[in-house]
């Protein structure tokens, strides 16, 4: 039972992470999934212990289902092209 956690709590942020990206930016939930998708990484490599690996790895999937969440959009018309992260100086 315990491998099924990382999938289940990547496959539950899905919804509500898309929901907030449309209220509050999909820049901004991209952006906060990956950190703490990254965070979470950090925190399976210092776990003392099961129960905190497990915990570690439920909040890795969290923040992995995040970006695609945001990545999964469809342009609009007004819009050419969908973008998630800031366009780069050149």
């Amino acid at each position: 039972m315990d491998h099924l956690r990382l999938p289940l709590a990547f496959g539950l942020a899905l919804i509500p992470a898309g929901r907030v990206g449309d209220r509050f930016g999909h820049r901004w939930v991209f952006i906060i999934g990956v950190s703490l998708f990254t965070l979470a990484s950090l925190a399976c490599v210092l776990a003392q212990g099961s129960t905190d690996l497990v915990l570690a790895r439920v909040v890795q999937g969290l923040g992995g289902g995040m970006p695609p969440a945001m990545a999964s959009g469809t342009p609009t018309p007004s819009r050419k092209r969908l973008t998630s992260l800031p366009k780069l100086p050149e």
